[in-house]
């Protein structure tokens, strides 16, 4: 393939990857650990396929745009960072569409996957690198389909439209970097297969809250009757 035009390369990878890799793992066994990870991720993922509304990770709480729509706060602004630190001029923004988890055969063997509607990071985005501002066009669409994202990569934003009747100003948002929120995960062992805590979103209870997980393994539950007690002899 050398030599190779890159989007020609990038079609072939599309093509012939995934039945290269199986094809690579299970004829290579004395440089590929059977039972590895490498092992289980070339059989490729198992039927069961999940779909969440809403997803806590890095410290945010996300939400699909279908989710979201209509409600106070924008939660779909997604960012991923580019490996050259300090510049945000190599930065993808982008809005999620869907939360996907994917099962691979393997013990444990989970991933999320956030699929996104992509800007154009050449032709839609302005940074005004004295402020490192960010601004994006919001109708500059990234053509290339590469939608999927590692529920990991992701940071959150949210996108401000400018107050001005303008029109060179009408198809602009400024980019808010959110603050994450402190978070029990912060300490643990931070790999793409680890399965995190979902927040299920269909669950609206006001004081429902999820059983929490100690790093030593034990399981710590909430117990909430003294709260409840507490806030209706307030209220009476």
């Amino acid at each position: 393939m050398y030599g190779l035009p890159p989007n020609e390369f990038d079609r072939l990878c599309d093509e012939q990857f995934a039945a290269w890799f199986k094809t690579y793992v299970h004829s290579n066994h004395d440089q590929v650990e059977e039972q590895g990870l490498l092992y289980y991720l070339s059989w490729g993922a198992q039927s069961s396929i999940r779909t969440w509304p809403a997803y806590f990770i890095n410290g945010y709480n996300f939400h699909t745009q279908e989710y979201g729509m209509g409600k106070a706060t924008m939660n779909s602004g997604v960012c991923v960072r580019s490996s050259n630190c300090g510049s945000s001029k190599d930065d993808f923004y982008g809005l999620l569409d869907e939360i996907i988890e994917i099962e691979y055969p393997g013990p444990l063997m989970r991933v999320v996957l956030f699929k996104c509607m992509w800007f154009n990071p050449v032709k839609g985005m302005k940074v005004h690198t004295k402020f490192n501002l960010v601004e994006i066009n919001h109708k500059k669409r990234y053509k290339k389909y590469e939608p999927f994202v590692l529920a990991q990569q992701a940071i959150q934003v949210y996108y401000a439209s400018y107050p001005s009747l303008k029109r060179d100003k009408a198809d602009w948002w400024a980019v808010c970097k959110t603050k994450a929120r402190r978070k029990i995960e912060e300490h643990w062992k931070d790999t793409a297969y680890q399965q995190e805590e979902v927040c299920n979103a269909v669950q609206t209870e006001e004081y429902n809250i999820p059983t929490l997980r100690d790093p030593c393994g034990a399981m710590i539950d909430v117990d909430l009757t003294e709260i409840r007690e507490s806030n209706l002899e307030g209220v009476a």
